[in-house]
């Protein structure tokens, strides 16, 4: 006798934990508050308390769940793959083909600094 086979719409159930993208949600918009709070130089009274509270708690809730790998190699090699190769890419477009570009195609000189 065969097994039916299971329809591919069958939804698979979910280990994450909404409150937990909640809080690490908040965390982002609390970060993002400050860095516009020191673009406009406006400080609220609870700045001492949330410099405490947002990275830490961002930080904690974000390693909470701490997936485990097969060994150093496969770690790195996922690392490489998810985070180095796209850096990489987006550093040379933005540092080295973007201003060419700009140059070329738009008459856009970019200072280096040295100036």
């Amino acid at each position: 006798m065969q097994r039916p086979l299971e329809s591919p719409e069958v939804n698979t159930p979910s280990f994450r934990l909404p409150y937990f993208d909640l809080a690490k949600g908040v965390c982002i918009l609390l970060v993002i508050l400050y860095h516009l709070q020191e673009a406009y130089e406006v400080y609220l009274p609870s700045d001492r308390f949330l410099l405490l509270v947002r990275m830490p708690l961002y930080y904690f809730l974000s390693g909470f769940f701490f997936k485990e790998y097969d060994g150093f190699t496969s770690f790195a090699k996922k690392k490489v793959k998810r985070l180095l190769i796209p850096f990489l890419f987006f550093y040379l477009f933005t540092s080295v083909l973007l201003p060419i570009l700009a140059n070329r195609f738009l008459g856009i000189s970019f200072s280096t600094g040295n100036d």
